[in-house]
């Protein structure tokens, strides 16, 4: 028997027969030092990040209006509508509403000032009157028509929860690709 073999036989036979609390004792300074270790490698990955979030970023040079985007920005912008468009894709969400049955009073368009020279931005809002199953329908059918609306704003309201009409204060965004002068 090797001599590792026979200081591991006289640890087991010295443990085996100690009394309890000398094993509760070794069995808790063991979880101790298994807990420190994990304490340590929190700190020292906590320490390492903490030093890399102190790195100052590298800043960017502010780009100007002029620039050219690049190609896969320049696809985005052409998946966008053209902003003459504007007019007839507003004037088929008054008419999607309409055909639905829906009630409105007004409509708000407005073109919000971007800083990006190559967007167009229009901001649409509209209070409906409907039930809920048409007003779902009216923001199933324009979203899934115009991937570039985005819904920005929905409230609804009903009086009377006996009724089936509802009020809705609907807002969405249109983006549109800033048309060739």
């Amino acid at each position: 028997m090797g001599y590792l073999a026979l200081k591991l036989q006289s640890a087991i036979y010295k443990i085996r027969y100690t009394d309890t609390y000398t094993k509760l004792g070794i069995g808790m300074l063991f979880a101790a030092v298994v807990v420190l270790i994990f304490v340590l490698v929190a700190l020292q990955s906590h320490t390492k990040l903490q030093s890399e979030l102190s790195q100052p970023l590298p800043t960017l040079a502010p780009s100007t209006a002029k620039e050219k985007p690049s190609a896969l920005t320049q696809k985005f912008y052409n998946l966008l509508p053209d902003e003459r468009q504007a007019d007839a894709i507003s004037a088929q969400i008054l008419r999607s509403a309409d055909s639905l049955g829906m009630v409105f009073e007004h409509a708000e368009f407005k073109s919000i000032p971007v800083d990006d020279a190559h967007l167009v931005v229009q901001h649409i809002k509209l209070p409906l009157k409907g039930n809920y199953i048409q007003i779902r329908q009216f923001l199933n059918t324009l979203l899934n028509a115009y991937p570039s609306l985005a819904l920005t704003e929905f409230k609804l309201q009903r009086d009377d929860a006996t009724r089936d009409q509802v009020e809705s204060q609907i807002e969405f965004t249109l983006y549109l690709r800033k048309g060739q002068p």
